[in-house]
């Protein structure tokens, strides 16, 4: 029926909202009372719509809510499923042009029981994967502690693997080549670039479930 209608029941609409803001108490409007507001402009405009038969059925409006997406902030704690039981713990530490960087939090914590301080079992590594799994929900966000930042880079790096000189970038080490977000590459040592398995199982960014996949065997391998 809403597509039937041609401009001047809008028009009619929104100065019947206008008169009844302006004439309330001054209070937030909930959306019990925008419903309210909506049906009385509908009443209002029924001599004018193509087929007010149909207007007279309508005894209410009834607002669908949906559910917000979930946004995380730098420094929440994220709960990432680590099977029926158990939780991995992960921090948001920063966004930027590589993606969102987590922090690691060694061990597994039960579910529905807030941990507490996770500073000892801060591992120091960061990893960049997606929020999609944040805003979908099925990681929840379960805290929040700015002191956790402290533990982690506040630029973390990315890692690049060895390989021929390309014309117009950087020249990357013999080993390998971390850049950060915010500054040039920086060669690794022999050490580094095993520590982080760049010549075998290591990405720069993963997508949230690689990650789920995987985060148990980063902090295993990575931790010291």
């Amino acid at each position: 029926m809403v597509g039937e209608l041609n401009d001047s029941p809008f028009v009619l609409a929104a100065d019947a909202f206008n008169d009844w803001w302006q004439a309330g108490s001054g209070k937030p409007i909930t959306v019990a009372d925008l419903a309210e507001a909506v049906l009385e402009a509908l009443r209002q405009i029924g001599t004018i719509v193509q087929d007010p038969t149909q207007l007279a059925r309508l005894t209410a409006v009834t607002p669908t809510l949906r559910r917000a997406k979930a946004r995380a902030r730098v420094g929440d704690i994220i709960s990432v499923p680590a099977g029926r039981l158990d939780q991995h713990l992960v921090v948001i530490l920063c966004r930027n042009r590589f993606g969102t960087a987590f922090g690691l939090i060694r061990g597994r914590y039960p579910l529905r029981r807030p941990a507490t301080e996770l500073d000892a079992a801060a591992t120091g590594i960061a990893v960049y994967c997606d929020e999609h799994a944040i805003t979908s929900r099925r990681w929840r966000i379960v805290g929040h502690d700015d002191r956790l930042l402290g533990r982690f880079p506040t630029d973390p790096e990315i890692y690049h693997r060895p390989q021929p000189p390309f014309p117009g970038m950087p020249p990357v080490g013999e080993f390998g080549s971390a850049e950060t977000a915010s500054g040039p590459l920086r060669d690794l040592t022999a050490a580094e670039a095993h520590a982080i398995d760049l010549d075998g199982s290591y990405q720069q960014v993963y997508l949230h479930d690689q990650f789920e996949e995987v985060i148990a065997a980063l902090i295993a391998r990575r931790s010291p």
